[in-house]
């Protein structure tokens, strides 16, 4: 299973995709490829071909700092309170048309943590105060995805 951590560490709580790919990085789960992309998914294209089921791991706007949202791909429209990913890109059809460019079909999940604050600066003390149950909830859901 490949995760795809999104977010930008210079912007508040955007950088809670980064955060989590480094922590499930030094857990070097079995099975779970993780990539940190920060900008220009494009790199990503060649890790997308090894793995049929992916995450996409982002901050979302939200009323609920630190509520970790897990949904299929075909039901992000109705399912989440706000539109993923603040990145000028759309991750989602970036591996839809890599899926659909190399005729293999893909599984993709969304965990999508809420977030508040998205200015410049660090993680926003809501979030950090929060990042340790946030880790559980996001292993969790992993290894609840991971099981065929």
């Amino acid at each position: 299973m490949l995760v795809v951590c999104l977010g930008n560490e210079d912007r508040q709580d955007d950088a809670i995709g980064p955060h989590l790919g480094k922590f499930l990085q030094q857990k070097n789960l079995p099975g779970i490829e993780v990539v940190i992309v920060r900008d220009d998914p494009t790199p990503l294209a060649d890790a997308l071909r090894d793995h049929p089921r992916i995450v996409i791991l982002d901050a979302i706007p939200g009323e609920q700092p630190g509520r970790v949202h897990c949904v299929r791909a075909e039901d992000v429209k109705t399912r989440l309170p706000s539109t993923l990913s603040s990145h000028g890109i759309n991750i989602l059809d970036f591996i839809r048309t890599v899926a659909a460019l190399e005729g293999s079909p893909k599984q993709i999940y969304i965990l999508a943590i809420e977030g508040r604050h998205f200015g410049f600066g660090p993680l926003s003390p809501s979030l950090q105060a929060r990042l340790p149950e946030i880790q559980s909830q996001v292993l969790h859901h992993l290894t609840t995805l991971q099981t065929p």
